[in-house]
């Protein structure tokens, strides 16, 4: 994950990541920087919105500035998660409630919004919760906007066969997260056309959809020699993945799907 900075406080290892990147692909964006923007075209002084998932935070955390503008131009916003602990924490969103996705406490038709980041990976129902999506949603306008992990990307596979306290130890030597940060994936959700096929079945249509490439995950590995040489290969994937035809090898899947008006 790469933390945006200014170069006074970018460490040696960030310099060194930030040189290979620059050498190797320097087209490549975090997947969150993509996520972000494709959010804001969501949101307008028009949108009431809901983060389905909430825990504590919306955007990275050295984004807070762009994540308290986007909560303040929303007309309303809210947030909900199962994790109680994770909420009280929160950065932006005033009004949140501890509740199960499956079985939101909110009336049929309330939102234009529901965005869920990093958070579709971790559902033991997702067919369950993509139907409490598209009851909340008002007809014509409200969409869905899903960011979630690509089960087959090489992020996702490596991820899926390491032991929960290795990802604890790597994420505390990345920076990237908070150990409370780390929940159980389920993957039953994480392919463009499993979306898709659940977005359906709930009655909602996709209107967008893109695979995200993001940062090297390994890029902590930037201040030792050994560590440098893998963290090329990774950058040289990376750099592979932006090419259509490997597009399968991004890291995530950012998907907007549509509760259409109804007919009468």
């Amino acid at each position: 994950m790469r933390k945006e900075s200014t170069t006074s406080s970018l460490t040696l290892q960030d310099l060194e990541y930030q040189r290979l990147r620059e050498k190797i692909v320097p087209a490549l964006l975090f997947n969150q920087t993509l996520y972000e923007q494709a959010l804001a075209k969501c949101v307008s002084s028009e949108t009431i919105w809901l983060d389905a998932g909430c825990g504590h935070k919306i955007l990275p955390f050295w984004r807070l500035d762009r994540e308290l503008g986007l909560v303040n131009t929303a007309k309303f916003a809210c947030g909900c998660d199962v994790d109680f602990e994770a909420t009280k924490r929160h950065v932006s969103l005033k009004l949140r409630v501890r509740c199960d996705l499956a079985a939101m406490p909110f009336k049929d038709a309330t939102f234009t919004l529901i965005s869920c980041n990093m958070v579709a990976e971790h559902l033991d129902n997702p067919r369950a919760v993509f139907s409490e999506f598209a009851r909340l949603l008002k007809p014509g306008n409200g969409v869905a906007l899903i960011h979630t992990p690509h089960k087959w990307s090489y992020f996702a596979l490596v991820s899926s066969l390491l032991p929960q306290w290795i990802k604890h130890r790597l994420g505390k030597q990345s920076g990237a997260r908070d150990n409370v940060d780390f929940y159980p994936v389920k993957y039953r959700c994480n392919t463009p056309h499993k979306l898709q096929r659940l977005f359906a079945d709930a009655g909602m249509q996709q209107e967008h959809l893109s695979m995200f490439a993001s940062d090297a995950s390994l890029q902590f590995f930037a201040h030792r020699k050994l560590g440098r040489a893998i963290l090329r290969l990774e950058l040289y994937l990376l750099k592979l993945s932006l090419r259509p035809g490997w597009r399968f090898l991004r890291l995530s899947i950012c998907g907007m799907y549509q509760r259409p008006k109804v007919e009468l």
